[in-house]
């Protein structure tokens, strides 16, 4: 919120108070994935687009009923990243992902690691096949990230300003069925496609 505040004081999108105000709302809106919009941020510089877009993939905290990766998640993922550079300077020594001083179980971290892969790929193949119903690649990708973090607006022609009506009948229940995906998280739904859940 600060860095895009910042952002629009500088290139005198408003006065300091409503730069503020402005970023503020947008940021905790998108991440909390409240769907309001009070500004069109597609008129925003690319850089803190960037930003807005990055943070339609974390949601918000663990205990939330928001989608998306969630917040704890991608603060882990990023932690276990700089361990792991610590294991390859010392190979020998034992360096554990810690959260709020306690060790976080290896499983835990693979579970999560798992998770983001998943969503990753669940965003790239469902990216490509709204290129296909969409005009531009900007609109598709953040059609398919927004429908599964369960945001609401995206960018592009379903920016803050515009709506999903224009897609036609697939591409709204192919959306539809991915804010399923992600406000299930993925895994309850990817079980119900394999052979061991049907099973009697």
């Amino acid at each position: 919120s600060v860095v895009i505040g910042i952002g629009l004081y500088v290139i005198g999108w408003a006065d300091f108070e409503k730069s503020m105000r402005d970023a503020t709302f947008q940021v905790v809106t998108l991440i909390t994935t409240t769907g309001f919009a009070t500004a069109d941020y597609l008129l925003w510089p690319p850089l803190l687009g960037l930003i807005l877009f990055l943070l339609l993939f974390v949601g918000a905290s663990a205990g939330s009923t928001a989608a998306g990766m969630k917040v704890v998640r991608v603060y882990l993922l990023f932690k276990n990243s700089f361990v792991e550079l610590k294991r390859i300077i010392h190979p020998n020594g034992i360096i554990n992902v810690k959260y709020n001083n306690k060790s976080v179980h290896p499983n835990i971290m693979t579970g999560i690691m798992a998770f983001a892969i998943l969503f990753m790929i669940v965003f790239t193949i469902g990216s490509l096949l709204m290129t296909i119903f969409t005009e531009d690649i900007i609109t598709a990708c953040s059609a398919v990230v927004s429908s599964m973090s369960n945001v609401g607006p995206g960018f592009g022609s379903v920016g803050p300003m515009f709506s999903y009506a224009h897609l036609n009948d697939f591409a709204k229940l192919f959306l539809a069925f991915l804010m399923l995906v992600g406000r299930l998280e993925i895994f309850t739904v990817m079980v119900l496609f394999t052979k061991a859940f049907w099973r009697k």
